[in-house]
């Protein structure tokens, strides 16, 4: 009964995802938030972390402390800005409003020459891996394997874009936070949902401040009911 039930779930998944795909976008927008103040502080406090570190060695008068000062600093220099542009670079949204729901993409931003080194860095690993096979036998890979494979497979490391959406229900709390552009759009009454509720949660979208409204016009438009609740701090969203 229970595999029953599930078969059905999924092919109602699948149809209503399909019934998306297909649908005429109504309304749609694009954003790239701004970073968090939170993530610049934490690429600056790395930075004076290894900073103060270096400066240990001078402090205590250690052998070579210029150049450990020079090689630390640089090195939380390194870290900060492989962080703040990765890990901490904001991505573009896209939005596609529609009858069926809301379907949207997530691209990345890295800056290309990070992917170029990663691609660089990766060949060099598979002929020094190669080099090592040759020099010091089969048995090199016993524990370069994981590396080799790691290295193929990076080879081909390109900008993401990632494919979302989420269904209609017929009632949503909308919060919002018009100074970031924040959106979050969640179903009310979720027990009450015919298909796991994950499928229609909006989570959070992201827009242009001036935008916010012509959002929720189009949502209501739909003549799906909302209520509107804003927030003064981002967190509380």
């Amino acid at each position: 009964m229970s595999v029953t039930l599930n078969t059905t779930h999924a092919q109602l998944v699948r149809q209503k995802k399909q019934q998306l795909c297909d649908a005429m976008a109504i309304y749609q927008w694009g954003c790239t938030p701004k970073r968090r103040r939170a993530e610049e502080y934490i690429c600056l406090f790395s930075v004076l972390l290894f900073i103060t570190f270096g400066s240990l060695f001078i402090i205590y008068d250690k052998k070579d402390s210029m150049l450990a000062f020079t090689f630390f600093s640089l090195f939380g220099v390194a870290l900060a800005l492989y962080f703040r542009h990765t890990v901490y670079e904001p991505k573009t949204y896209k939005y596609q409003l529609t009858a069926f729901g809301v379907r949207y993409t997530e691209e990345e931003n890295i800056p290309e020459f990070m992917y170029k080194a990663v691609r660089v860095s990766a060949y060099f690993g598979i002929v020094l891996c190669l080099v090592a096979g040759l020099i010091a036998g089969p048995l090199i890979f016993i524990g370069g394997g994981a590396f080799a494979l790691m290295a193929f497979k990076m080879t081909g490391f390109e900008k993401a874009i990632a494919h979302e959406s989420f269904f209609w229900h017929h009632t949503y709390d909308i919060r919002i936070h018009r100074k970031s552009g924040t959106v979050n759009i969640w179903p009310r009454n979720p027990e009450g949902l015919e298909l796991n509720c994950f499928s229609y949660y909006g989570r959070r979208t992201w827009s242009n401040p001036q935008d916010i409204d012509e959002i929720i016009a189009q949502i209501r438009a739909l003549g799906i009911k909302v209520n509107v609740i804003e927030f003064e701090r981002l967190r509380d969203v």
